[in-house]
């Protein structure tokens, strides 16, 4: 992840700060986050919880997109677990 390096830490030393293993963090990093989790990550990070949902990261401007191609994302409710689908014009 581009804000670990950006920050000069590791997977290894947030795992630790998070008191998750590393396989849990691929986990998220792979999309599959509750919201509580990804304030915490977001927090470790010193980032708001928003700014690690952008698909092209941080510093990098969304490519221009129209009303035919949104992009989408989904969370797990942090408290039933199921999935929640959210689309960004």
């Amino acid at each position: 992840m581009r804000l670990l390096s950006e920050r000069g830490r590791t997977q290894r030393e947030l795992c630790i700060q998070l008191g998750i293993t590393t396989q849990n963090l691929q986990y998220y990093f792979g999309g599959n986050i509750t919201m509580r989790n990804l304030c915490r990550l977001a927090e470790a990070l010193g980032v708001e919880p928003w700014v690690l949902l952008k698909p092209y990261g941080v510093d990098e401007e969304l490519p221009r997109v129209v009303k035919s191609d949104p992009v989408k994302l989904s969370f797990r409710c942090p408290h039933c677990g199921r999935r929640l689908k959210m689309e960004i014009e």
